[in-house]
């Protein structure tokens, strides 16, 4: 009997794990004719009618959104969870949220309680339990308890990520430092490339070529990637290859990206960057999104968002289906 309540059990928490892992996925999006914003799903359904003037993704399963001057915080049944009693708020980051009023700073829990009174001239949200704030001049990185870290006279400051983040200098240099501010050296002749550091590496570049730094052990790997881009200066173009050299895209694109994680490819055709038009290619150059769109974002998930010059914009999912934020009204 007992074996048999075990395994119903299980059979129970298996659903329960599947359910949360299928949660829908909402994109966000703005109408043509009155620009006011609400939410979609990959099949293009209105699921968040666009009652708002303005709605942030979500995260941590609520979107901060905006109506009538005041933000306030809704689930994805559109039911008004937490309304904070300020004009100004900002998504969920590490169970606090941003909050502002009359230009002063500070944090709320998903209470809606205070936890960093407002008194910064400017904030970032939290990340690995630590989040940028302004004041005067100064960058402070506090702590939960409102604890000052440590500080600099930087000009701008990017979120922590695994305990490290990229600052730019007064000198509008890239740096890198730890959760004490300390400055981590990167070797001589390189720039930091990506702004954030993953399992303890971060992309440098030198002479145009890119570089894996381990902050731990120093190592400097070349970044080598399955299939890269290209640059063919006798036609100025951009083609795909494969690391062996085996051409895959002809060098025929005034813009390529590297393949996502689906494959997708990014291509654009123009003589300057305002006038180009934008697709995707597969990894051997098929045509999977028409090379027809004005600007073109990378996938979310399976939705890409776009603009065009005539109906605005609104997205296009991997299979090639377009939702126009004019047909929504």
């Amino acid at each position: 009997m007992k074996k048999k309540q075990s395994i119903f059990i299980c059979v129970i928490l298996m659903i329960i794990i599947c359910s949360c892992s299928t949660e829908e996925r909402l994109y966000r999006i703005t109408l043509r004719h009155n620009k006011q914003c609400g939410f979609i799903n990959s099949n293009g359904e209105m699921i968040i009618p666009a009652d708002y003037s303005y709605v942030y993704d979500f995260t941590e399963g609520l979107a901060c959104v905006t109506k009538d001057g005041q933000s306030f915080y809704i689930d994805k049944n559109n039911t008004v969870v937490l309304k904070p009693n300020f004009k100004n708020a900002m998504p969920f980051s590490d169970g606090y949220a941003v909050v502002s009023e009359n230009l002063k700073y500070g944090f709320i829990n998903k209470k809606g309680m205070v936890v960093i009174p407002l008194t910064y001239n400017d904030a970032r949200s939290f990340n690995n339990e630590v989040a940028w704030v302004k004041e005067n001049e100064k960058w402070l990185c506090i702590n939960k308890n409102n604890k000052i870290l440590f500080s600099g006279n930087y000009k701008d400051v990017n979120d922590f990520k695994n305990n490290y983040a990229v600052i730019i200098s007064n000198k509008n240099e890239k740096k890198l430092i730890d959760k004490e501010g300390k400055e981590i050296d990167i070797p001589a002749g390189y720039e930091i490339y990506r702004d954030y550091v993953d399992n303890n590496e971060i992309i440098i570049n030198k002479e145009n070529n890119l570089f894996s730094f381990n902050i731990k052990t120093r190592e400097i790997k070349s970044v080598l990637y399955k299939n890269q881009v290209f640059f063919d200066s006798t036609n100025q173009k951009y083609g795909l290859k494969k690391d062996d050299g085996t051409i895959l895209i002809e060098a025929i694109y005034d813009y390529l990206s590297r393949p996502d994680e689906k494959g997708y490819v990014l291509c654009g055709i123009g003589e300057d960057w305002n006038g180009m038009k934008f697709g995707y290619l597969s990894e051997t150059g098929d045509v999977l999104i028409p090379i027809i769109f004005y600007q073109l974002d990378f996938f979310d998930g399976d939705m890409a968002v776009f603009l065009s010059r005539s109906v605005d914009g609104g997205y296009v999912r991997r299979d090639g289906v377009v939702f126009y934020a004019k047909d929504y009204l």
